[in-house]
């Protein structure tokens, strides 16, 4: 993939207000004039420091100093608040316990070590202060209105993960 992954600011005439030269698969633009960025765009992935960033959550200030940092210790992915208490919320992709994916009735959906999401919310020490795992409220063998299916072969052999609850 080309290009780059930089976040620009735009009024609402076209004008660039500020460009944060960082990869970002997901920015929100803060009160304070700073943005919190989700990395690993598509572009990111390629390359250095960006393509170890798939953990990383930052803060980063109008001149795109790095002002807070977390490491969720898992996919982060989609979407990303701040909130009022100044707490970040945040989803993750984690792996789904062995001891539920061996409730699985499909052998086949059961070998592809599903995955599933968590909401993370942590407060500025970095501290998680509450989650929510999906596969915890969820029924393992649910895939939502159409039916759990089977993925061929071939596509088996492509997948690093079966991705159960992807959300957004």
């Amino acid at each position: 993939t080309s290009g780059s992954a930089d976040v620009v600011l735009v009024d609402m005439d076209g004008k660039t207000l500020n460009r944060w030269e960082v990869d970002a698969a997901r920015a929100r633009l803060l009160p304070n004039g700073n943005i919190l960025v989700v990395h690993v765009s598509p572009w990111g992935e390629q390359r250095k420091p960006y393509k170890n960033f798939t953990a990383i959550i930052n803060e980063y200030d109008w001149e795109g100093n790095v002002v807070w940092s977390h490491d969720a210790k898992a996919v982060a992915h989609h979407d990303i608040h701040r909130l009022p208490s100044g707490n970040t919320m945040f989803l993750t992709s984690q792996g789904i316990p062995d001891e539920v994916i061996a409730k699985i009735t499909h052998p086949e959906r059961r070998a592809l070590k599903p995955y599933s999401d968590t909401i993370v919310e942590v407060n500025l020490k970095g501290e998680e202060v509450w989650r929510w795992d999906l596969w915890k409220h969820f029924d393992i063998n649910y895939c939502g209105m159409r039916p759990c299916v089977t993925k061929s072969s071939e596509f088996k052999k492509k997948m690093s993960k079966h991705d159960w609850t992807h959300s957004n």
